[in-house]
């Protein structure tokens, strides 16, 4: 487990490294930055697959286009994991939902991945009406919604930590940094889904804005009692 954990943190800082690298120093001239960036909601996907692919055929001698598929393929894996991950935490709810509630039915792994997935697929097909295209009206929250994951991740690691009484600065320290950000962006996007009139999104926004802030409130008062104790 420990073999598996550390590596896989490794991976995931390496790739945020590559993709912090990519989409900001991996143009060839200032043009193609200004044309990638031409306001603050610019960039993304667009960004890292063109600027990571002129890091790597300028390194390898691979053709640009070459690269870029290759670096639009990360990018799918890296969504397809995050999304196993999701519906895979999705089911642990469903599953939990079952006990609290004595509802036997979702207690079973099989029904609880089969509710996890169908809600899944209302979101991703139903969002976007006849044309099916709710995975793209729903990509805006992506980048907060696995930035809070992230945050999350590091304070349950934080607590266990704690508890375990070992040091646990060098989890909170960078807790605190990336949950800041991704509220400060969710309420940015609150207020961008508002002025839009993009609904759809905005209450998605505020769901998971409370949650995150919930369980933030929880680990602090679970540390609390830590501490006092």
């Amino acid at each position: 487990a420990r073999f598996v954990g550390y590596l896989g943190s490794t991976g995931e800082g390496v790739l945020a490294l590559a993709a912090i690298i990519a989409t900001t120093a991996g143009f060839a001239s200032l043009g193609e930055w200004r044309a990638i960036y031409t306001n603050f909601e610019g960039g993304g996907l667009t960004a890292f697959v063109q600027g990571g692919a002129t890091i790597v055929s300028d390194g390898s001698g691979l053709p640009h286009e070459t690269a870029a598929t290759l670096l639009t393929v990360m990018a799918v894996l890296f969504a397809g994991t995050t999304m196993d991950t999701g519906v895979r935490l999705q089911r642990y709810i469903v599953q939990e939902w079952g006990t609290i509630y004595g509802i036997s039915g979702l207690r079973n792994s099989y029904v609880a991945t089969f509710v996890a997935v169908a809600a899944c697929l209302t979101l991703a097909f139903g969002a976007g009406g006849a044309d099916l295209s709710g995975g793209m009206v729903l990509w805006p929250l992506f980048g907060t919604t696995n930035q809070l994951l992230a945050s999350l991740t590091l304070l349950v690691i934080s607590i266990v930590l704690v508890r375990a009484g070992r040091p646990a600065r060098y989890t909170m320290i960078p807790m605190v940094f990336v949950s800041t950000a991704a509220l400060l962006a969710a309420l940015y996007q609150l207020w961008n889904f508002f002025q839009t009139a993009q609904y759809l999104l905005l209450a998605l926004d505020v769901v998971i804005v409370v949650s995150a802030v919930f369980v933030m409130l929880e680990a602090i008062s679970a540390l609390g009692r830590r501490t006092s104790a």
